[in-house]
Formats: structure tokens, C-alpha cells, sequence
């Protein structure tokens, strides 16, 4: 199954919605995001019910959303981000998201059983918390190199797909991997004709 370059069904789960919405918090004034919400179409607006100004922005972490209607925010949250700003945009999304996810006491636990190996052969249990579509192969390519794909992904969307990629990096970071950093090879959004997404992860072994 080739995935879509927009939403074509499966949902996304809350946790990471949610950490989206409070990054866009830090970064876009209050009522610019309530404008960019507002503009969505009807039916997004209804499935995800956002309140910018609640707690978690009305987001119940771990409730299931239509990844339809995220599609619709996301394209709202572009929709401010100039392109010669996007690649800063993504890697400050990604660091975010990764600092509320592995803070305290898990980022203890995940520096000490965490590996580039670990990751490879849990990913996708990792990935189904996220995304109920969608599978994740990951390649070993030789020391500090792997290559990460994308299958299946039928809530793809490419500024989820930069994202979910770019957090890879803080991710090895906080299992102590030096040097991690991300290449992007291909996207559905960019005409993959191959119908998957993919990555190169290298690091200082």
C-alpha cells in the first residue's frame, strides 16, 4: 500500500497532537493560532473541538483524533511558517516535543536501556502509540548509519513526516548517541515514487 502525500484515513493519537499544539503556543501569538483554527474547514473543526486557550488545548492525550481533520490544523499551522523558515521550524518542533516526552525520571531510564539497536527493534511498538496506520522498517547501513522508513502511512503529512523524523536525533541524544543527525531522502509529499518516506540516521559510533 502506497501512502498518501495528504491524510487519507487512520487516526493520531493525542499525546503527540498535543505536543504539537504547545509548541505553535511558544512560537505564533494566541490569536493568530484561534484565527488559523478558525479558518479550518467545519468538519475538522468538530472532530478535534480545539480550544487554544484550555489546558492542553482541549486535547485529551490519550484519546484518538481523525487524522483527516489534523491534516487540516497542520496545513494551518504551514500556513505561517515561511519556507525558507520550515527546516528551523521542524528541528525546534522536534526538540520540543522530545523535551515534554523524555523529561525526568523517563529520560533517566531511557539513557541507561537505550540503544540505536533498542530503537530498531522496538520502533514499531513506539510508532502504533503514535499512529494506528503505518509501518517502520529500519535499516542498518554500518556503524553509526541507519536508514529509517516509513510504509503503510495513511495519516501522512508532510510536516508530521519532518517532524517525526527530526526526533529522532533528540531522541538518540537522550539515550547518550553523539552526534546524531538526520537526513531526509524521500517523501510521498515530494513525489516518492517508490510510496514510502525515508531517512538517513548517522551518529559518532
Amino acid at each position: 500500500m502506497v501512502s498518501p502525500a495528504q491524510p487519507s484515513g487512520g487516526r493520531v493519537q493525542g499525546a503527540p497532537l498535543r505536543a504539537i499544539l504547545d509548541f505553535w503556543k511558544t512560537v505564533t501569538p494566541v490569536d493568530s493560532i484561534e484565527r488559523r483554527l478558525a479558518a479550518m474547514p467545519l468538519d475538522a473543526q468538530q472532530a478535534l473541538n480545539l480550544s487554544i486557550r484550555a489546558e492542553g488545548c482541549g486535547v485529551l492525550a490519550s484519546s484518538w483524533y481523525p487524522a483527516v481533520a489534523c491534516g487540516a490544523f497542520l496545513d494551518a499551522m504551514m500556513a505561517d511558517v515561511p519556507v525558507t523558515e520550515l527546516d528551523t521550524f521542524v528541528n525546534d518542533a522536534a526538540e520540543f516535543i522530545m523535551k515534554e516526552s523524555l523529561g525526568g525520571v523517563h529520560r533517566a531510564v531511557f539513557r541507561v536501556v537505550g540503544s540505536p539497536a533498542l530503537m530498531r527493534d522496538h520502533a514499531q511498538t513506539f510508532w502504533n502509540r503514535q499512529f494506528d496506520t503505518g509501518r517502520v522498517r529500519i535499516q542498518e547501513l554500518g556503524p553509526g548509519r541507519q536508514r529509517h522508513e516509513y510504509h503503510d502511512w495513511q495519516a501522512h503529512h508532510p510536516l508530521i513526516c519532518r517532524i517525526t523524523f527530526a526526533c529522532v536525533a533528540p531522541m538518540f541524544v537522550a539515550m547518550g548517541v553523539k552526534s546524531p543527525a538526520v537526513s531526509p531522502e524521500r517523501c510521498v509529499a515530494r513525489g516518492a515514487s517508490e510510496g514510502f518516506c525515508s531517512a538517513i540516521i548517522h551518529w559518532t559510533p
